[in-house]
Parts: C-alpha cells; sequence; structure tokens
C-alpha cells in the first residue's frame, strides 16, 4: 500500500535535494539482494540484563550495526530478513519485529517472560509465524506465544515445546501433545464477517478480526466498537472496551457479504475543491476496480459511488486557515444495472497525492509555509539576510522560480482515491465477471504458457547491467491500441531524463510544483530498451504508478507481443546500502499488476484476460535498488482490441483562486509563519516535535496490507476448463523482427532545444556614470571688521567608472513576453574633496594660506530590478534580442559603511522583521556618517541571447537607471550648523545644486543556464 507521506525537517529536505540533483530520478545505484544476517548478539556492560543488540551481516567483508539498545533476548527470522528482539521498556518487557534491512520496527505486543526460546515457519505464500515460549511468573506455568509480523494473537497458557510441522503447531500440555491450526492461532481463517451466538441483546450482530490484532464488533443497531482480540485456537477472545467476549471459534457463523477494511479504487467524476465544496454537497465517483471477495464480485467496475461532504475548510485569504480539509462519507454504490447499495466507506488515501489521509477519512492539505521548497528558500534568505536589496531579490526570485504552494485542495475530474469500507456489508447480490479467459481448455493454457515462456522476465539497469524489475504483463495486440488504451486509463508518457526534467523534478521535490511526466531510470530487457514508459499521479513525485513497456519478436496470432514490467513508487527513503535517497516501491508488485489491467478494463478495450503461472519466476526477489519483490509469480496477459473508441472519465480542472486572491493569500500566510513561527522558542519545540516524529515514522514499520488489489481474474472460474467460449489454437512464433509502434508514445520531437521556462545567470561587466560631478558646497566666513581675513570651505564630490556584477532570474511567461529579477552590486569611485581658503583682504590675490584635501573610496549601488523583457524574436529561436523596462530600489552607500544587521530581540527569532529595521535605521543615517540612501529609480535598456546549447544561453546586455541625485554632501550636512566664537563673523553658505537626474550605465556579459 502506498504510505502516507510525512513532512521533513529541513536539514532532510536539504540533503535529499543535494542527492538528488542532476540524478533524477531516483534510481538504480547498485542492485544486489539483501545481505543476510549471520548472527545477532546482545552486548552488555557489566551488572545489567540488558544491552545493545548488534547483528553481523555477511558479505564481502563483515559488518556489524547496531539494531537497539535495551534488548533481553534476539533472533535472526525470515532468512536473516528480520528480528525478534526482547527488549525492555519502562519495566515492561516487549516483543518487537525488525525488519533488518529499512531498520524500521513494529511492537508485537507485550509478554510477560524475560526469557524464552522460539520457533519460526514458513507458511504457504507469503506467511509465515512464530511461536514464543516461556515462563508466566504470575503463575509459574508455562507460556506459548504465536504471531506473525503483524502481531501476536495466539496466547497458549500452560502449553510448551512448541513445534511446527506444515501449517500446525504442535505443544506439549499436562493432558499431552496438542495440534492447533497456524491460522486458528493467526486469525488469517477469521477474514471475512461472522455472526455469533445470540446469547442475550447485548450480544453484538456481527463480527470481525484483522491479522493486526485489532477486532471490530457491530450492535443490531448499527453502532461498531473496536477493540482486541486473542485466541487460544479454539475461543475467539474480544476486549472492546468494558465489554469481554468469549466465543467459540466454532459457534460463529460465517454471514455472507464485504467485510470492513475492505478497499477498493474509484475515478472522481467530478472536480474536487476545498474552495467551493461544502457540507452537505454530494461528489460523484465510479469505480474502477471489481469488488472481489472470496472470489466473488460484489460490486461491478462502473458502479456510481456517490459521497457526502460531512467536513469542508478551504484556506480562502489566509487570514483564519493556513491549511484545508475535506471528508467525504461515502454512502451510496449504484450498480449499472441500478441496483443500490447502501455502504459506509472512508477515503483511504488519495492515490499519489502530497495530501495526507487521517483514520477518520479527512484528506489534510498541505501547509505552503511547511514545503520543502519553502525551507529551501527561507535558506537562501538566511544566507541573503545580510543585505537587505539581496534579500527582498531572493525572496522574488525565489517564489517566482519554486513558486508558492498551493494549500487548497484542488483535485482534477478523474483523480483517483483508494476507498476503505469502514462496517461490513451485508449481502448476497454478487455479478458475473465483465471479461473471461482466452484460454478455457487444458491444451490452449499450455500453449499460451509456452508463449510466456519465450519472453524474456527479468530487466537490468542500462548502467552497471544490475538485475532489477520483474516482468507482469503480456499485451497481445497492436502498440497503437495499447497506447490509445493507456491514455483513455490517463497514463502519461514520462519525459526524458535531462537538465530540464531534472530541474521540473526537483520543484516537485519541493512541494511547490506539479509535475505529472518526470522521467524515469533506464532499464533493459534483453538488451533491448522500452517502447513506452508511463506512469500516472496526482501531484508529487515521491509516489506514482509506473511501468516499461518492451518489445518482442514473439506473435500470437498475427498479433503483436509485448511485455512489461510495472511497480508502484510509494515514497522516497534513505537506503543504508546504497547511502543514497532513493525511491521505495510497493514490494506486493501484483498490485501493481492488478492495477494496470484493471485501468485497461475499464476502457473496454480488453477482449479477454489470462493468468498464466510462470513456475521458472522467483517469488521473492530484489530489485537494482534492493526493494524486495513480492509475487505469485504469474504474468497478466491481455488481448486487446483496436481501442478505437476508447471508454474514459472527464478531466475538468478545479479553477484555482484569481490572481489577486493568491498574492493576498500568500502574502498573509507568509506574515502569519514568520509571526508565529520566527523565534527559537517555537522553531527548537516545533524542531523536537519534528525530530521526533521522523524518528517515529523513520522507525516504525509500515501496516502491509498485502496484494489487496483483485481483478476479473481474482475470481475461482478462472480455474476452470471451458469457463468461457471455446477458442481455436492459438499461434504463436518467435521471428527476428521487433515490435515497433507506428505512433510511438513518446513524441517524436527531440524535446531538448524546447523553449526555456526559466533561466538562471550571472553577470559581470562595466559601470559608467554620465555626470561625474554630484555636488559642490561654499561656506564663506566673513568679518565685520574689515581689516580681518576672510575664510572658504569648499566640499564637493565626484564619481567614476567602475565595475558591475549581479545575477538574474528570467520567468518566461509568455510567448514574447519574460518576468526577469535581478540583483546587481555597483561599485565606483567616490571623491570627497575640502578645500579651506584664508582670504588678506588687503591683497586679495594672494592667499595667505590654503589646504586641500580629497579621499576617495568606493561608491556602492546595490540594486533590486523587475524589469519586463520584450522579445524580438519567438522562443524557438536561439537568438533573441530584446527591449527591457522596469523599476528598480536601489542601496547607495559608501564601500566603508557596513550593513546593519538584526539586532536586539530579533536576534532570537523574526529576523526577516528585524532586517527590515535594521535597513530602516541604515537608511536614516546619512551616507558620510556610515549609512545609506534608499531610494527608487526607472531603469531601462536592451540586450540579446544566444543559446548555445540546451542547457547554456550567452548574453549580452546594457541596462540605464534614472533615479534621483542621491546628493551625499547635503544629506551628511543637511543640518550642520557654524558655530564661531568670534562674534564679528558671519557664515554664507552657497550650494551648486547638482544635477538634478542621476544616470547609471551598465554594460554586462553573463551566462545563463536554461531550465
Amino acid at each position: 500500500m502506498p504510505m502516507r507521506n510525512s513532512a521533513a525537517a529541513a536539514v532532510r529536505t536539504t540533503a535529499l535535494l543535494l542527492a538528488l540533483f542532476g540524478v533524477m530520478p531516483i534510481s538504480a545505484k547498485a542492485a544486489d539482494t539483501t545481505s543476510p544476517v549471520t548472527a545477532i548478539t546482545i552486548v552488555r556492560k557489566d551488572g545489567h540484563k540488558d544491552g545493545v543488540a548488534t547483528m553481523t551481516v555477511s558479505g564481502s567483508k563483515a559488518k556489524l550495526r547496531s539494531i537497539t539498545r535495551h534488548a533481553m533476548q534476539a533472533w535472526p527470522v525470515r532468512d536473516g530478513q528480520g528480528a525478534l528482539i526482547l527488549v525492555v521498556e519502562k519495566k515492561h518487557y516487549l516483543l518487537r519485529y525488525y525488519d533488518l534491512d529499512s531498520g524500521r520496527r513494529r511492537n508485537l505486543g507485550a509478554v510477560p517472560f524475560d526469557y524464552a526460546s522460539l520457533q519460526e515457519t514458513k507458511l504457504a505464500g507469503e506467511g509465515w509465524a512464530f511461536a514464543l515460549s516461556g515462563t508466566d511468573p504470575a503463575t509459574g506455568q508455562p507460556l506459548t506465544l504465536v504471531g506473525s509480523t503483524d502481531a501476536m494473537p495466539g496466547v497458549l497458557p500452560g502449553e510448551a515445546s512448541p513445534m511446527f510441522t506444515g501449517d500446525t503447531l504442535t505443544c506439549s500440555t499436562p493432558e499431552g501433545r496438542k495440534t492447533i491450526k497456524v491460522a486458528s492461532l493467526l486469525g488469517t481463517n477469521l477474514d471475512d464477517i461472522y455472526t455469533p451466538p445470540q446469547t442475550s441483546a447485548a450480544s453484538p450482530e456481527y463480527l470481525q478480526v484483522f491479522p493486526n490484532g485489532t477486532a471490530m464488533t457491530v450492535n443490531h443497531d448499527g453502532t461498531v466498537h473496536k477493540g482486541r482480540w486473542h485466541t487460544d485456537g479454539t475461543t475467539l477472545h474480544i476486549i472492546s472496551g468494558s465489554i469481554n467476549l468469549s466465543i467459540p471459534q466454532s459457534s460463529i457463523e460465517k454471514v455472507t457479504g464485504v467485510p470492513a477494511g475492505t478497499k477498493f479504487s474509484v475515478r472522481l467524476l467530478q472536480p474536487l475543491s476545498s474552495r467551493v465544496e461544502k457540507e452537505g454537497m454530494i461528489v460523484h465517483a465510479v469505480s474502477i476496480e471489481p469488488l472481489v471477495v472470496d472470489g466473488s464480485i460484489f460490486l461491478p467496475e462502473g458502479s456510481a459511488i456517490d459521497g457526502t461532504v460531512t467536513h469542508a475548510n478551504g484556506v480562502g485569504w489566509g487570514f483564519k486557515h493556513e491549511t484545508a480539509a475535506l471528508t467525504i462519507v461515502w454512502n451510496r454504490a449504484t450498480t449499472p444495472d441500478g441496483h443500490t447499495l447502501a455502504i459506509d466507506a472512508r477515503t483511504f488515501e488519495v492515490e499519489n497525492a502530497q495530501e495526507k489521509v487521517n483514520a477518520n477519512g479527512r484528506v489534510q492539505g498541505i501547509r505552503s509555509t511547511g514545503t520543502a521548497g519553502n525551507s529551501a528558500e527561507n535558506g537562501v534568505l538566511t544566507f541573503a539576510g545580510i543585505d537587505p536589496i539581496a534579500y527582498i531579490f531572493a525572496s522574488a526570485a525565489g517564489s517566482a522560480v519554486l513558486g508558492f504552494a498551493e494549500p487548497e485542495i484542488l483535485y482534477n475530474g478523474g483523480t483517483e482515491l483508494i476507498l476503505e469500507y469502514v462496517k461490513p456489508v451485508i449481502t448476497t447480490q454478487t455479478y458475473p465477471f465483465s471479461v473471461l479467459p482466452s484460454a478455457t481448455t487444458t491444451a490452449q493454457r499450455e500453449h499460451l504458457q509456452a508463449l510466456v515462456k519465450t519472453l524474456p522476465f527479468r530487466t537490468r539497469t542500462k548502467a552497471g547491467n544490475k538485475v532489477s524489475d520483474l516482468t507482469n504483463l503480456v499485451f497481445i495486440g497492436s502498440p497503437e491500441a495499447l497506447h490509445r488504451a493507456f491514455a483513455a486509463a490517463g497514463w502519461l508518457p514520462s519525459d526524458e531524463l535531462n537538465a530540464g526534467s531534472t530541474f521540473r523534478t526537483l520543484k516537485t521535490l519541493s512541494g511547490n510544483h506539479t509535475y505529472t511526466q518526470a522521467p524515469m531510470s533506464v532499464l533493459l530487457l534483453d538488451e533491448r530498451a522500452p517502447i513506452y514508459t508511463l506512469s500516472k499521479t496526482t501531484n508529487t513525485f515521491a509516489s506514482r504508478h509506473h511501468l516499461r513497456v518492451f518489445p518482442t519478436t514473439a506473435e500470437w496470432d498475427d498479433q503483436t507481443v509485448l511485455t512489461a514490467s510495472s511497480t508502484q513508487d510509494i515514497g522516497i527513503a534513505f537506503s543504508r546500502k546504497q547511502k543514497t535517497f532513493i525511491h521505495v516501491i510497493d514490494e506486493h508488485i501484483d498490485n501493481e499488476r492488478s492495477k494496470i489491467v484493471n485501468d485497461l478494463k475499464f476502457t473496454g478495450c480488453v477482449t479477454s484476460l489470462d493468468m498464466v503461472p510462470r513456475p521458472w519466476v522467483p517469488t521473492d526477489a530484489y530489485n537494482s535498488t534492493g526493494d524486495r519483490l513480492l509475487t505469485d509469480g504469474q504474468v497478466a496477459v491481455v488481448h486487446l482490441s483496436s481501442c478505437d473508441n476508447p471508454r474514459t472519465t472527464p478531466e475538468v480542472v478545479p479553477p484555482p483562486p484569481n490572481r489577486f486572491q493568491r498574492s493576498t493569500r500568500n502574502t498573509a500566510l507568509t506574515i502569519r509563519n514568520s509571526l508565529y513561527r520566527g523565534n527559537l522558542i517555537y522553531q527548537g519545540i516545533s524542531g523536537s516535535f519534528k525530530v521526533r516524529d521522523y524518528l517515529r515514522s523513520s522507525s516504525e514499520l509500515p501496516e502491509d496490507y498485502g496484494a489487496w488489489r483483485k481483478t476479473d481474474a481474482s475470481g475461482t472460474q478462472y480455474q476452470e476448463a471451458g469457463a468461457g467460449p471455446r477458442l481455436l489454437q492459438r499461434t504463436f512464433r518467435p521471428h527476428d523482427r521487433l515490435a515497433t509502434p507506428d505512433v510511438p508514445y513518446q513524441p517524436a520531437v527531440n524535446h531538448k532545444w524546447d523553449p526555456p521556462r526559466y533561466e538562471l545567470a550571472l553577470e559581470g561587466g562595466y559601470l559608467h556614470f554620465r555626470e561625474t560631478d554630484l555636488s559642490f558646497v561654499d561656506t564663506l566666513l566673513v568679518s565685520a571688521d574689515p581689516a580681518d581675513p576672510y575664510f572658504e570651505l569648499d566640499l564637493y564630490d565626484q564619481v567614476n567608472d567602475g565595475w558591475t556584477a549581479g545575477g538574474t532570474v528570467t520567468v518566461n511567461s509568455w510567448k514574447y513576453f519574460s518576468n526577469e529579477f535581478s540583483y546587481f552590486r555597483q561599485q565606483g569611485k567616490y571623491t570627497l574633496g575640502i578645500g579651506v581658503y584664508v582670504g588678506d583682504p588687503n591683497h586679495p590675490d594672494d592667499d595667505e594660506d590654503s589646504a586641500f584635501d580629497s579621499a576617495r573610496v568606493g561608491l556602492t549601488t546595490r540594486q533590486f530590478e523587475y524589469n519586463l523583457l520584450a522579445h524580438m524574436r519567438p522562443p524557438t529561436s536561439r537568438w533573441r534580442p530584446y527591449v527591457a523596462v522596469g523599476p528598480t530600489f536601489q542601496l547607495i552607500s559608501l564601500s566603508d559603511s557596513p550593513l546593519k544587521k538584526p539586532a536586539g530581540p530579533f536576534k532570537l527569532g523574526l529576523s526577516n522583521l528585524g532586517l527590515i529595521k535594521a535597513a530602516f535605521d541604515f537608511g536614516r543615517t546619512a551616507p558620510l556618517d556610515g549609512g545609506g540612501t534608499f531610494q527608487f529609480g526607472l531603469q531601462y535598456g536592451g540586450g540579446i541571447k544566444y543559446r548555445i546549447s540546451p542547457r547554456v544561453m550567452m548574453r549580452a546586455d546594457y541596462r540605464e537607471t534614472w533615479s534621483r541625485n542621491p546628493d551625499i554632501i547635503r544629506n551628511s550636512y543637511e543640518n550642520f550648523d557654524i558655530d564661531f566664537n568670534d562674534g564679528n563673523y558671519t557664515s554664507d553658505v552657497f550650494v551648486v545644486k547638482p544635477t538634478a537626474k542621476f544616470f547609471q550605465d551598465r554594460f554586462t556579459l553573463g551566462v545563463a543556464f536554461t531550465f
């Protein structure tokens, strides 16, 4: 089953993005099976009963690895793939199962003893069981506990020396040896709906038990009670609140119907939006797979499924809610023949979506300010926080490139949900299978199996030639018909792996972008590349359905034979073996086989379906990344029609909020997040919770639902010869000609040279000032006594050319127009000159005393720019001249003037607000006193871009910035007053006003990376 995604800490997010950059999609690194664990030892300190359980892993070099602390006993099980460890926790003894490859665990329950002996056995299919025997200190009697990787429901008091024989367990009792069916102890034979003896009015009407140790009882009034259960193989004990039932297993009667916990898939027939859905609204969907129980179909595919919205809240303007939520109670099913069935089901999961669903069926939207992309953007802003202009640029450019995650729940029509029955449905109405096998006799089945045996079944990685996925599908029909069927079912071709698709994949991983055609790793079958690579997802890259269709040289009745491997990615996790992040798949790969069969069958393009056994194929294997592959070994042989008019479902897109509302909402959510979470106290507490949740989610073994998806081929009719119409003997032959589709699923156009969506450029060049003289101030001191000398003080400043460097982010939003965000640091030369003159009134032509001084420093202009670019040529052209115009916001200061940093309480949090305050204080300080001047300007210019390769572009640019003259001297001496001790002197200040406008011309060359 797909695992629910959990929010990752910022550190984990950064590591993930770094690990994945340039190697997307997450794919094969080193393929081998899990190394077997040869021994588990417990290292104890002196005087301690418990210690650290350590395992020895065999391989090219034996390695030691710690499993857990506080271990009392440990046993490697399942051929070294897992371990049972008896631990002590808060003076209680617990038995845990550990998956040794992932390091995850599951608590199986409390045990009363600190020492025990263990027996294990393999059961039919994928089953496994163990028996743990010890002495109960409370009674002094032996006690045997029986369980599996799910739970420990078998409790055998007074029984010792357990021994497995086949599917039975034999124990010693005071009366002698006793034999019990393992299925009776694990409850695997109790997976239906039962009615217990009605001994009183309080007796439940129905009951169910589940492999994970939970139980459910349904009263006559329809109320449901949940609890726990255990058994000694004879009597079923159910504890639910204050109710304690002890029921002989032989007295319960099976009831026909659909058990609670049964899952099936539906497809929305309408868009679903948290913006418009209100309580009481009806939601319509259609089932896309048959609901099969015990080989009978109780709800056929194509049934209308209706639900009622019981809770809905949108984010709206972002003032009340940060996240959206929707709860739908699915309460009615209508079969294609018009039969109506009352159901009680919840949304279990939105297929391949980033939204999570809780135990009550509530779909919980994401928090925009909590995505990986937002965390990455905040990390960049932290580094940019030293410069307020760089901070503005990073905020604008980051939002433009990474985007702002949509917090509303917006599902297109056609989105697929997994529903789960909350209560059992009692019904005897069943429906026939819609698709029958082509091979109905033993001879025909053997002949079809002979065809399958000629086909390769194990893919390999292109890099390293490591064994990987198993094939599990065979298609008989034209590639074009298969193309039409998959397109009608909503499957999309994956893009080629290149820098552009890698960039889009990274944006999808950030949580702020949806990319439904992300590339796959390259796998080969018999050294042949796939002709189709297809996937289906909702709004995340972490999970998706995907398959690869390969050509073969076989034909069946003059029809093309194709084969495919399919798996479902269910999450991203860190692989201890690969030392990197990899896609984790649903190890029960038969689920994906059933998913694809049902999707194609729903289109009406499948004429027959056969399940062909392959005893030569391993049923327990590992792919190239170390994921386990569990299968029954069969392959689904799908016979296709021409598929000229496939059945499909509408894919109506729900409208998002308009641009004004999105902008206002995103601003409100950002401010709310900064005020609420932007302090060390919150970050410390939140970080602790995140670490705790991460450790829990990464350490707890998710519930294993097994191969739960069913198809028409899951029925018992497929085991009967002659169940369908008798067909003529089929013929097949291998030849050297490969099947090649006339209409390839991948577009024929090479997408390398597609117009880029984003351009990230670094530029540098020459800075020129049109006017070099800024201002001149003349202060004249004249005495009332003509015999006294006069004094003159002159201040003037000049600027000279220099250099410039910066970066730009260009978003090509339209065909001929683009949005460009830039940050440039421009540094010229600033000269402050001072002249002092002393004049003799008797000799006015001679200066008795004069002094001149000047100082040269850098004049720094930090600019944040937005330009609207208008291109002269279409985006497909490699040469693109353009003109640009837009506003700038600039900070002009002397290079010796240090920028102020957030101080005081802002060091503890809300650093962005502290940066704004520090920048405001800096701007209020005169430049010659160590401050700067903030001002707006107008920028215009043009340039030319040349795309030298698909991902590299050269550019030459000219910009002129027109702004108010900073008038540094006047700003610095605005309130200056001359206080002369001699009262005879008076002062006059003469100001030669500078040019009103300040022009800065920039000529740059740069290189841009395009995506």
